[in-house]
């Protein structure tokens, strides 16, 4: 779970929180009573200084990022067989 906090104040549990340019998406929010309240998105940030993570956990990759990273992988380890190398 990922939590994000809000003016040092304000907190969010979710499983995943992305940050794409100034706009902040988080999946699978949790209300304090362990209820799912769905997904949440803070668009148009002007001061991203407000918002952060919890310390130590990082920002989730977009679905879109995701895929384009699974595709280079990919695209990788068929170069490696065409070559001849082992994976």
């Amino acid at each position: 779970m990922k939590k994000l906090i809000i003016n040092n104040k304000i907190e969010y549990s979710a499983e995943k929180a992305i940050k794409q340019g100034n706009n902040i998406k988080l999946i699978g929010v949790i209300d304090e009573e362990g209820n799912s309240i769905g997904n949440l998105t803070f668009p148009n940030i002007s001061n991203m200084g407000k918002f952060r993570l919890e310390e130590g956990q990082e920002w989730d990759l977009s679905e879109e990022d995701e895929q384009a990273l699974y595709q280079l992988d990919l695209d990788f380890r068929l170069s490696m067989l065409e070559l001849g190398g082992r994976i």
